[in-house]
């Protein structure tokens, strides 16, 4: 027989700033005694916890731990246990490794802060505090609240009591009163409650009444439907076995012979676990009903799951490639968590389990799915990051019978890359309906999605997020789908806007050094870094460490070059409007900018180069801008030699200077690039003119013939005048 989870219970008092913390667990132990006595948990109290006592309390109870209480001083960093203080981000450590843990209840003061810290560790729900908070309200706050516990109401009707309850107790109470003790960790600081809000869920329902305590959960489904094990498993079991031993002794006695051995009788065959399936069954799925009630609602998803795999297997052309069967194990249980789900998987050998509530007040709903994938869909960055998709396993699903029936089969036919699109079609038909609200058909929308991802069609996923905006943002699993998928597409920009929007308290490690990467790759380096920073502050080992400050380095690096670049094209953008626009000497300015940055800008020494042979026009002072134009020339032709437009201005600040040695070879280059320039013929006959040697002028004019226009021949014999005449 399992043993029942723990509730674990530590308090730690201050000899200078004493709480009422004997009275609290004297309450607390009073509200439990029956659900203890009944066998249905096991309830350990550590009064003047140390850290040693926490730490030796939680290996002790390995593996069974379901509710954590802290009583004492503390802040949005720390507890105060009675030698010293307890770091959260070393304790989380701790929680993280109890996969059953359902609650942090933290009684103390403005420890707010801490939620985000274990949230990115796992833990499903916390009650925390977002101020200081009274000795005498603390007490009667927990109180309410595992008496409503202990009574079988959920977390979040636990919490909801214990709000009420304080709410009206406080209604004729002075809320200040002299030698009143505050449970924060700096006694200074403590103030008086603020009008701080009562908050359901993050982001979610928020309470009018003005009190202290949150209630904050990881947006996993069902994090705060959890309950203690019903008050009536032991006496149920003890019944039956009396019941069936009477029953055998009866058979005998009226069959006139002895009876069986009274050990015997009282210790009848165990029931088995797993529930039996057909030898051709390739998937199977264990469906466990809850302790209460009866199998009913169980046996009614068991046929429908099997009735929609013969319909089918019936009409598609691989009916071969797999049988899935559902079946019903006669064994009730009443406790589950994630590591017991794991463990019915494995001895059912089995690819699902589903946990069914029987009671009449959840209609049969499946509290529990666990999707048992060996290899599941993984996404890659090339060689650098891995990330899989969440998988749609582990969660609440509250839905109509037949809905359950259609949406779990797909996780089914998901399950071996088997698309159906009359099933898809009809998901969606159910989810675009919107009739059974946000939680329901964000299961939807999430099992839905699965199916498509399952089915390499990422671009049928990203449409039917798209769709549902809304309760996507909401849901941290449903962002990181989405935005795997963009990865998968190559999409990094709108991958990394996506996962951007993924809350604090879901930022795991993993996740983070994909992230990282996805903001890479979209040229995010800001964000890169940020997400490098989150990770640092994690508590890696050193080497990870190291790795990532060398990374971090490299996107520092980027983020400099990026931002460089983007400077440079604003510029860019600038330089070319004002040259266009014929602003010579704003150009100029613009271009000389770039050039500070890039000393190799090939456009900005070419706009310089224009401008300033441009200035040349209609000025009295030319020797600065022949200077210019020839020097940045001069640094076009040095970059690409055979720059046409470099060696015409350059011969033509050469002949406006006057220097015709110079301009002349400068206009022959100019013709070894292009013999039709009128310009170069135009300086070699006025050059060599000048520099007395007609017979060159006369050639380069009968050069020029049939090279150039018409019009431009006559301008050219013009200015030859008499050269040619010997």
């Amino acid at each position: 027989m399992p043993k029942p989870p723990v509730l674990l219970f530590a308090f730690a008092n201050d000899t200078e700033r004493p709480l009422r913390l004997a009275e609290e667990s004297k309450k607390l132990k009073k509200a439990l005694q029956n659900a203890h006595d009944e066998g249905r948990v096991e309830v350990e109290f550590l009064p003047n916890a140390e850290i040693e006592d926490v730490y030796n309390a939680f290996n002790r109870y390995h593996g069974r731990i379901a509710l954590f209480h802290y009583g004492g001083h503390s802040d949005k960093d720390f507890i105060e246990l009675e030698n010293g203080r307890s770091d959260a981000r070393n304790l989380s450590e701790l929680m993280e490794q109890e996969k059953g843990l359902q609650l942090v209840f933290l009684n103390g003061c403005a420890n707010r802060g801490q939620v985000d810290i274990l949230f990115r560790k796992g833990i499903k729900a916390t009650i925390a505090t977002e101020a200081d908070i009274e000795d005498d309200k603390a007490i009667d706050f927990a109180q309410s609240f595992y008496s409503a516990l202990a009574q079988g109401k959920t977390i979040s009707n636990s919490y909801k009591t214990a709000c009420s309850f304080l709410a009206d107790k406080q209604l004729n109470a002075n809320f200040l009163q002299d030698g009143v003790s505050w449970r924060s960790v700096s006694p200074e600081d403590a103030a008086p409650d603020q009008g701080r809000s009562i908050v359901f869920r993050e982001g979610g329902q928020k309470s009018s009444q003005s009190l202290a305590w949150g209630l904050y959960h990881n947006d996993a489904p069902g994090a705060l439907d959890w309950r203690l094990p019903g008050r009536n498993a032991m006496r149920s079991r003890l019944i039956a076995l009396g019941v069936l031993a009477l029953l055998i002794a009866l058979i005998f006695i009226l069959r006139g012979i002895d009876g069986p051995d009274p050990v015997t009788a009282a210790n009848p065959p165990e029931i088995p676990l797993c529930p039996t399936f057909t030898k051709n069954a390739t998937f199977r799925a264990a469906i466990f009903p809850f302790d209460a009630g009866s199998l009913k609602p169980e046996r009614q998803i068991a046929e429908m799951l099997n009735k929609l795999n013969k319909e089918h297997r019936e009409n598609h052309t691989g009916k071969d490639k797999f049988s899935a069967e559902a079946a019903v194990s006669a064994k009730k249980q009443e406790y589950f968590n994630e590591a017991s789900l794991d463990s019915m998987l494995s001895e059912c050998n089995a690819q699902m389990v589903i946990w069914g509530h029987a009671r009449e007040s959840h209609s049969g709903r499946a509290y529990g799915l666990k999707l048992n994938v060996s290899s599941p869909r993984e996404v890659s960055i090339g060689h650098e990051a891995l990330l899989a998709y969440d998988d749609a396993d582990g969660f609440s699903f509250d839905d109509s019978l037949d809905s359950q029936s259609v949406f779990i089969f797909s996780l089914i036919d998901g399950y071996f890359n088997c698309f159906d699109k009359k099933l898809a079609d009809e998901m969606e038909q159910r989810i675009a309906r919107e009739d059974s609200g946000d939680t329901v058909n964000t299961a939807r929308i999430h099992i839905a999605t699965q199916y498509y991802i399952r089915n390499d069609k990422p671009d049928e996923a990203i449409a039917l997020f798209n769709r549902h905006e809304r309760l996507v943002n909401a849901s941290p699993p449903l962002l990181r789908n989405l935005g795997l998928c963009y990865v998968e597409k190559n999409n990094f920009k709108q991958a990394s806007e996506t996962l951007l929007r993924m809350p604090e308290y879901a930022l795991s490690p993993d996740f983070l050094r994909f992230r990282w990467r996805v903001h890479q790759r979209a040229g995010y380096y800001k964000r890169a870094i940020g997400d490098i920073d989150k990770l640092l502050n994690m508590g890696l080992s050193k080497a990870q460490s190291d790795t990532l400050q060398v990374n971090k380095s490299a996107m520092e690096k980027a983020l400099q070059q990026a931002q460089l670049k983007k400077e440079l094209e604003k510029l860019e953008r600038k330089m070319e409007q004002e040259y266009q626009g014929r602003q010579w000497e704003n150009a100029i300015q613009t271009a000389a900018k770039l050039l500070k940055i890039d000393g190799n800008h090939l456009r900005a020494a070419e706009v310089s180069m224009e401008s300033y042979y441009s200035l040349l026009s209609g000025r009295k002072a030319k020797e600065i801008y022949i200077g210019k134009a020839l020097e940045f020339s001069g640094k076009v032709i040095r970059r690409q030699p055979r720059h046409l437009r470099a060696h015409i201005v350059k011969m033509g600040a050469l002949a406006r200077h006057g220097k015709w040695s110079e301009a002349v070879p400068a206009a022959q280059k100019v013709l070894e690039l292009d013999d039709k320039v009128y310009e170069a013929y135009e300086c070699l006959i006025r050059g060599n003119i000048k520099l007395s040697k007609n017979g060159e002028a006369c050639t380069a004019l009968q050069q020029s013939e049939g090279k150039v226009t018409g019009e431009e021949y006559k301008k050219l014999d013009e200015v030859c005048g008499a050269c040619c005449i010997q």
